[in-house]
Formats: C-alpha cells, structure tokens, sequence
C-alpha cells in the first residue's frame, strides 16, 4: 500500500543578527542570505523585556509574531539595516528587540533569525 503525505520545506534564518545602538538609531547587521531565490528581507521590532524568543523549528515566520511589528523591508543583498523610528529616533528608557526573516515570491517565508535587543539610555540632559 502507497501512502502519500506532504512535507513542508522551510527555508533557514538570517543567521549572525547583531544590534548595536549608535545615537537614538539602533543598526542592524546580518550575514549574508544563504538562498539565492529569498525575495526581501522583513525587519521586526518591538519594544521590549529582554525577553529570549526562541523560534519554532518547525515554523516558518509570521508577521507580528510575539507582538513583533514589521518595520522595514530589504533586499536579500543587503547586510545591514538602520532603525531610526521614521526619523524620531528610538526613546530613552525603552529596550528594543528586533527578528529577521527572509520572505518568497510564493508567499513562503523562512525561519525566524534569533531575537536580538538593545537598552536605550536614559541619560539625556534635562532642561529646567
């Protein structure tokens, strides 16, 4: 007797995310995409505790996933990414953690990358 099933192939993460804070922007950087035929990179983020996320192996990304919100898009080529907040920067006092994953032309996306965080400082002058 044949049995017939699906299998579901999922596409690996954007590996090696790192954060660092420059001013109120915080940059992102990544290594290079490992599938030829990934569409874009998606960016998310969220104001946050520090909290370790640690992806499901067996699912793929989805938007606002852990209350994550996408906040930029780019292209598969490029290793870096700079969250300036739409110009605002980001605020003092919040921690901020970010994901990447590679979406497809099919609509397919990849694994979640790890989370990565930073804490802004609260160490701004103050006018009296």
């Amino acid at each position: 007797m044949i049995k017939s099933f699906n299998i579901k192939v999922i596409a690996p993460p954007v590996r090696n995310l790192n954060v660092s804070l420059n001013n109120r922007n915080a940059l992102l950087t990544w290594d290079s995409y490992l599938c030829s035929n990934a569409n874009e990179l998606v960016i998310l983020r969220k104001s946050c505790d520090d909290t370790k996320i640690i992806p499901n192996v067996c699912e793929d990304a989805s938007d606002n996933v852990f209350g994550y919100e996408v906040i930029g898009k780019v292209a598969t080529n490029v290793l870096n990414y700079t969250d300036d907040n739409n110009g605002l920067g980001l605020t003092r006092g919040i921690d901020y953690c970010y994901l990447v994953y590679a979406a497809f032309e099919n609509g397919a996306k990849s694994l979640l990358s790890e989370n990565k965080c930073i804490k802004t400082n609260l160490d701004a002058p103050l006018i009296t």
